[in-house]
């Protein structure tokens, strides 16, 4: 992940999708700075924290976008 800095947005947008869907909430994107944020994170498990980062956020938004 760290390489493919580019995958991180699809890749939120994946999750996002799922977790929204699962916890039946209609957020439809995320916004233009948690993305800036999410693509300069670096970790050793880039893909497993993204997706644990994307569902905890999920799980705590109220709006339709993810800040």
């Amino acid at each position: 992940m760290r390489e493919r800095r580019e995958d991180v947005e699809l890749l939120a947008s994946h999750f996002l999708k799922k977790y929204a869907s699962a916890a039946q909430k209609s957020i439809l994107r995320i916004k233009d700075e948690s993305l800036c944020a999410l693509r300069n994170f670096d970790c050793q498990a880039m893909c497993a924290s993204l997706e644990n980062t994307i569902e905890r956020a999920v799980a705590m938004e109220m709006t339709d976008e993810l800040k």
